[in-house]
């Protein structure tokens, strides 16, 4: 059976790669879970692949290696986060399926101090970017929220009413 979400001809715009010490690349299946590809960024070799959730939405680089978000599906329906770590030689740290539900697509992953951040357009969870334990969830009354994050802060934007707040990151 077919994801609910996936395409049905055509392709939808992504980024095409995600920059850090290595390029990362996205191999998209039409019945099948995303891969992810690591390809050293002087020599253009592949240096690994894995699959991840069965859609993958975006990824962080950082020195370390690579964070991915991706959809899976909720076994009581939707969809949720899925999140994976990987070393840069292609290791799985970790893998977590998030109780964030994603209607379209996921808004943003990051760092921001010592936290990894997944968010949808009305939720935004933190987790330890070492072994995926969830540090804080956080739901607010926005029906659609915005995320930035600079350094080591991190700031949730209510769009329908205007607010702003900042989040912790340690």
């Amino acid at each position: 059976m077919a994801h609910p979400r996936r395409r049905r001809g055509g392709r939808r715009l992504r980024p095409p790669a995600w920059v850090g010490e290595d390029v990362y690349v996205r191999v998209e299946h039409r019945d099948d879970p995303d891969e992810l590809i690591a390809l050293d960024r002087e020599e253009g070799t592949v240096l690994w692949r894995r699959t991840v959730g069965y859609e993958l939405e975006t990824v962080t680089a950082t020195a370390e290696g690579a964070f991915v978000a991706s959809s899976v599906d909720d076994p009581d329906g939707g969809i949720l986060i899925r999140l994976d770590a990987f070393d840069r030689d292609g290791t799985r740290r970790w893998q977590t399926t998030t109780d964030i539900a994603i209607g379209g697509t996921v808004e943003a992953l990051g760092r921001a101090g010592e936290v990894l951040f997944a968010a949808s357009d009305h939720e935004i969870a933190a987790y330890d970017p070492d072994d995926g334990e969830r540090r804080w969830h956080y739901d607010p009354e926005a029906y659609r929220i915005g995320i930035a994050a600079a350094g080591d802060a991190l700031y949730v934007s209510y769009r329908d009413d205007g607010g702003l707040a900042r989040l912790p990151t340690s």
